[in-house]
């Protein structure tokens, strides 16, 4: 139904790529959620209380954004329901399941995988509930089945039996907070071009880099980012994050004469223009960018004005750094690697080939394990400088090298062979 001809007033094409397409995008998504939610609830024993509607005052800002983002959904899908705009409102909610999953439950897992329930994770647990409640309620007109269940088994004693009894969901405008959102949006898109120069240059995520730095001149959107500089260095997975409002940190300019424009201007006094604009500084090019003009002087004593349409700029990564941009937002990644920077990434690949072979033996999220491995390389330290940190991650309560392993998963590690065996504790 979502998408479909149908909710615009035409006639019913069925195509299945269309059905595959919804599935990808908000279904299954939402789907994988609510399993998520359902998973650590199940494992912490924990339970709603009766007329909860989430935490009233989060003291984690993840919270606080998706209840906004809730809301913002909740009261624009209203809007186009009210003006018959069937289309609009069933396309809207693809935003919101990508909020929810691919950075909201992202971010907040290490929250639900703590062992000690404190106030954090209750608050976290209280969110997510009311978030999927909300979204079955808000989401029952256009996808009846699947809210129904997701419904049905979230539902608290005090509530009607089935979504489809349940009025639209109550917009509460004090929900709303529209400097997070757009903080979240900008700290989303300095993430996103991060994660593309990765992809770029064939670095993976696993492997931590020394720095990024951040050229943004505008100064509202720099004080956001720096509030949320944490979070852009961990998943951009950077030591630091470093913040300027010049871009000469990380790129070398330059500036060549733009011809189409200038030629018909200049004529035979071309070549004297395009040497000038070739000598402009760093400082006569961010002037010229900022809306300022330059005077080019010419051997017959004529000058000419000239503004950031006579130039064509040029930029050139500064060694060690890869550079990308969009809007006003410049970010740089330091790819210059360390011994320890190394060592590290090669840990982080280690917990995720330990984590496959958990899901790969069904073990359950909360099973503790023994892990054995053998190395024939110099990154045995890796092993032995980050133990505490991979025992953290896979839940392991021995990690030790085991030289002659038998009955191992053989794999490769940054193109170095390993074997792993683990089993429960």
């Amino acid at each position: 139904m979502l998408g479909s001809q149908v909710v615009r007033g035409e006639d019913l094409k069925f195509t299945e790529s269309g059905i595959k397409d919804v599935l990808r995008r908000v279904m299954i998504p939402m789907w994988n959620a609510y399993s998520f939610f359902v998973t650590y609830a199940n494992v912490d024993k924990w339970e709603a209380q009766a007329g909860s509607k989430g935490p009233a005052a989060p003291s984690n800002p993840l919270d606080s954004w998706i209840l906004s983002s809730l809301t913002q959904m909740v009261e624009e899908i209203q809007e186009e329901m009210d003006n018959y705009n069937l289309q609009k409102a069933a396309n809207r909610f693809e935003k919101f399941v990508a909020d929810l999953t691919n950075w909201y439950i992202r971010r907040s897992r290490r929250r639900f995988w703590r062992s000690e329930n404190d106030t954090d994770k209750n608050e976290a647990y209280e969110t997510l509930h009311y978030v999927l409640l909300t979204f079955a309620k808000t989401a029952a007109p256009f996808i009846p089945f699947t809210t129904e269940m997701i419904y049905r088994n979230l539902r608290t004693a005090d509530m009607p039996e089935s979504v489809h009894l349940c009025d639209y969901p109550e917009i509460d405008a004090s929900r709303r907070d529209i400097y997070l959102e757009g903080q979240m949006e900008s700290t989303m898109t300095a993430v996103s071009l991060g994660r593309h120069l990765r992809a770029q240059h064939q670095m993976k995520v696993r492997q931590p880099l020394a720095k990024a730095v951040i050229v943004i001149n505008d100064e509202k959107v720099r004080k956001m980012l720096e509030e949320t500089s944490s979070i852009i260095a961990e998943e951009l997975n950077v030591k630091v994050i470093e913040f300027s409002a010049n871009e000469d940190e990380v790129v070398h300019r330059s500036a060549k004469a733009n011809f189409k424009v200038l030629g018909p201007k200049l004529g035979k006094l071309m070549k004297e223009a395009a040497g000038q604009v070739a000598e402009l500084t760093s400082g006569g090019i961010s002037n010229i960018e900022s809306g300022g003009n330059a005077t080019l002087t010419f051997s017959d004593g004529s000058e000419l004005e000239i503004g950031a349409d006579d130039l064509m700029i040029q930029r050139k990564e500064k060694e060690g750094m890869t550079v990308a941009n969009e809007g006003d937002v410049t970010i740089a990644l330091d790819t210059k690697l360390s011994r320890e920077l190394e060592e590290e990434g090669f840990a982080r690949e280690f917990v995720s080939r330990v984590q496959n072979m958990r899901k790969e033996m069904d073990f359950e999220v909360s099973d503790r394990i023994v892990v054995k491995y053998s190395l024939e390389s110099d990154f045995k330290t890796a092993l032995t400088n980050f133990k505490d940190y991979i025992c953290n991650e896979v839940l392991a309560v021995e990690l030790g090298e085991q030289e002659s392993l038998t009955n191992g998963v053989e794999c490769e590690i940054n193109q170095l062979k390993c074997l792993i065996k683990i089993k429960k504790a």
